[in-house]
């Protein structure tokens, strides 16, 4: 079933859309450090919800979402580099799973 013009134009502009967004966060973060160490190399940074109870979506999905509701929820977010981005998530299991055990975590602190 060959798609109709209607459908390769939808298509093109979804292309177009989400190349918008991804070009969007990415000068975001070039004109960004790392909050917690000064990286600045763009390549190195994501975005880190603040509070995760207010996150509407991942960013990494964010070229799905219109460019006004991406920067709503950017602003959201501290700029990281991947390194202390994961010890952010790791410092946020390891809280929950001592909440859970009723111990206190000491492996970050």
């Amino acid at each position: 079933m060959e798609k109709n013009v209607s459908d390769k134009n939808q298509v093109k502009n979804s292309r177009a859309f989400k190349q918008r967004n991804k070009l969007y966060m990415i000068e975001v973060k070039a004109m960004s450090k790392c909050e917690l160490c000064g990286e600045a190399r763009a390549v190195c940074l994501d975005f880190h919800h603040r509070d995760p109870d207010s996150k509407l979506f991942s960013l990494g999905e964010g070229s799905a979402y219109g460019i006004d509701s991406l920067k709503r929820e950017i602003k959201k977010c501290m700029v990281v580099c991947s390194n202390c981005h994961r010890v952010l998530h790791a410092k946020d299991r390891l809280h929950e799973i001592a909440r859970k055990k009723n111990v206190l975590p000491t492996l970050f602190d």
